[in-house]
């Protein structure tokens, strides 16, 4: 019982630490007048992510992914589930679509209720959804990431999950953060089993 309380102490004084260097980071960039980091936030380059522009009543964003998961033959009701949970050692590219709600909060994933997704089903206006997943050959892939890397910012946002993460998830995960970050570059996620 012990060594929970000394894990406990140990935990707590890490996240103290971690506030208190949090907090001397925030207070050096905000030791100046907190305007010129705002301003310096916002970019003239367009967001990579269509919305109401497109016609669309939730902003769609684009990713590319790698994965070396097995691909499962056969139809399937979501995009993800053709890929297994095993490691099939073929890397295996394409794009992805994930829907973002006009109204959502950064740092979420809106999903819906499992009551309610069984009545009504999943609405990509209301909820962070993997819309379709496409495979192509890994040098159409690195042709398009390349002509986009050359239109914007020349840098990638790379998100790799951590464990006992499947593919929609993931997926998921990278369109909010590409979304939360306002990313104006190409985004790419890795899933592995």
């Amino acid at each position: 019982m012990s060594r929970i309380y000394t894990i406990l102490f140990a935990l707590a004084g890490l996240a103290i630490l971690a506030a208190v260097l949090n907090w001397s980071v925030l207070r050096s960039v905000f030791a100046g007048d907190p305007n010129d980091f705002v301003e310096e936030m916002v970019l003239e380059d367009p967001l990579m992510i269509e919305g109401p522009e497109a016609g669309l009543d939730y902003h769609l964003v684009t990713l590319f992914f790698g994965t070396n998961r097995g691909v499962l033959q056969g139809e399937f009701d979501r995009p993800a589930e053709r890929f297994s949970n095993e490691d099939s050692g073929i890397l295996t590219y394409g794009t992805a679509e994930v829907s973002i709600p006009f109204d959502h909060e950064i740092g979420v994933i809106e999903a819906p209720f499992w009551a309610t997704e069984f009545i009504f089903g999943e609405n990509p206006a209301k909820h962070v959804l993997l819309l379709s997943m496409d495979d192509a050959d890994e040098d159409v892939v690195l042709a398009q990431l390349k002509a986009e890397l050359e239109e914007t910012t020349n840098k990638v946002l790379v998100y790799i999950h951590g464990y006992n993460t499947g593919v929609e998830t993931a997926a998921r995960r990278a369109g909010q953060m590409t979304h939360d970050l306002q990313w104006r570059g190409p985004s790419f996620f890795f899933s592995w089993p």
